[in-house]
């Protein structure tokens, strides 16, 4: 097991040791109510700094150090990417097997390379091609005339239709299916559904990441595509013929419809809805659970249902938290000035009646 010492590691994910001996030997990252004294545990939410006086952990990687906490702390600008790297530093090495379980099933006609590996009950058509070192989990299913590059994983029952591509270094998650007919329909003269056959592709980009249980459609013709370093997240959908840009970022249960265009860097949150044959621009950031019925500019943040601008999609929020109080005072003000106009008619029809009265007595 690898150890280093605490002044070490918090050079090496770029952070600032407060406290505590820089040559403690630090082996483990750990949960802050399990940590032992040879663990770093994660802070960095400060709501939970009340418990850290409890925590057993050699030191504490935080947002900010907190003075007067007798305990060891590495302080980074940027706590999520040190995390990444401090994780990285301690976890597990992968595991690389190679070789052929007895139950995979392979057509003559594939290809496999030689220290590639293929778990128990996964099937590999005719005309497949598995690169170099690739893993391919227990009965997962790779369709006729698939290509997979070095090094992919692809994880248990995990579905790769005929056809579909995927490049060097690409992951598929648990479950997730790559190839299925895109969601197209037209209706006959009796008024029945007939299906748009999809005769095109998918192409996962090298260091492409797609997410356990979610789905990329091929295209009705042509390529849906999945860019380079993209990461997608558990139960997304992309539809037929998307195109997503380089290190584009999907949150779970993202919906793309298709012909969406996600162009590069852009990120988009969990439950996001996008309509047909928009385009979510370069560097755009479209928040939680939104609904994006209109393309989105680079580098904007949009939110809301349907999504506008962040900021205005904020005071609209706030504002709609006050409709309640607002809604009774405007009914508080109407009633107010019913009762002031209903008050001033009267006065005003008793003056009519007095002044007729006095008219009527100088008259007679």
């Amino acid at each position: 097991m690898l150890a280093l010492p605490l002044g070490a590691v918090a050079q090496r994910i770029g952070g600032e040791l407060t406290g505590g001996d820089p040559d403690q030997p630090i082996d483990a990252v750990a949960a802050l109510e399990g940590a032992g004294p040879r663990a770093i545990a994660p802070l960095l939410d400060e709501a939970l700094w009340g418990e850290a006086a409890g925590s057993r952990a050699g030191a504490l990687l935080v947002r900010r150090a907190r003075v007067g906490l007798e305990r060891a702390q590495i302080a980074s600008a940027e706590p999520r990417r040190a995390l990444g790297l401090l994780i990285e530093l301690f976890r597990p090495p992968l595991v690389w097997r190679r070789g052929r379980h007895a139950t995979a099933v392979v057509d003559p006609a594939a290809e496999v390379a030689a220290d590639a590996y293929l778990g128990a009950y996964c099937v590999v058509e005719a005309g497949a091609q598995v690169g170099r070192a690739s893993q391919i989990e227990a009965g997962s299913f790779l369709g006729a005339g698939v290509a997979i590059g070095a090094r992919c994983r692809i994880g248990p029952h995990a579905v790769i239709l005929a056809d579909c591509q995927l490049d060097d270094d690409v992951v598929v998650a648990p479950g997730a299916v790559v190839g299925a007919a895109g969601f197209g329909y037209w209706r006959d003269e009796g008024g029945q559904w007939q299906a748009v056959a999809s005769i095109g592709r998918v192409r996962l980009e090298r260091g492409a990441e797609l997410g356990a249980n979610s789905c990329v459609d091929r295209a009705t013709v042509g390529v849906t595509r999945v860019g380079p370093g993209s990461k997608v997240d558990n139960l997304v959908q992309i539809g037929h013929n998307v195109q997503l840009g380089r290190d584009t970022l999907l949150c779970a249960q993202v919906g793309l419809a298709g012909s969406v265009r996600v162009e590069d860097g852009a990120q988009l949150g969990g439950q996001v809805g996008v309509g047909d044959h928009l385009t979510i621009g370069r560097n755009a950031r479209v928040a939680g659970g939104s609904g994006v019925l209109r393309s989105v500019p680079c580098g904007t943040t949009v939110g809301g249902y349907p999504a506008i601008d962040q900021r205005r999609w904020l005071r609209n929020s706030a504002i709609a938290g006050r409709l309640e109080r607002l809604a009774r005072e405007v009914a508080a003000l109407r009633r107010a000035a019913a009762e002031s106009a209903s008050a001033a008619a009267s006065a005003g029809a008793a003056g009519d009646y007095n002044d007729k009265d006095v008219t009527k007595d100088a008259d007679d």
